[in-house]
């Protein structure tokens, strides 16, 4: 799927899906509307997560592959889990 679309273009879609099940989350008005929301989760998260190590292996300088993929996981594990 990266290679037929472009991982960049794979992390945008993800992160409207992302924008998609928080505003299905706020409109909810019975807890079985939550139910696409987190149909669309498992499927959300994957894209995401596999589209930014990727790209964070390939913005990284030749022999700090780890350390990038451990600075994106300090930032979305650590600090963006942190705040909410």
């Amino acid at each position: 799927l990266g290679k037929l679309l472009g991982v960049d273009r794979i992390l945008v879609v993800s992160l409207l899906n992302y924008v998609l099940r928080f505003l299905i989350y706020a409109g909810m008005r019975n807890p079985y509307h939550g139910l696409p929301a987190e149909a669309l989760r498992g499927l959300t998260f994957a894209a995401f997560w596999s589209s930014c190590t990727i790209y964070a292996h390939k913005v990284s300088p030749p022999g700090l592959h780890a350390t990038m993929l451990m600075l994106v996981n300090a930032m979305y594990g650590g600090l963006g889990q942190s705040l909410g």
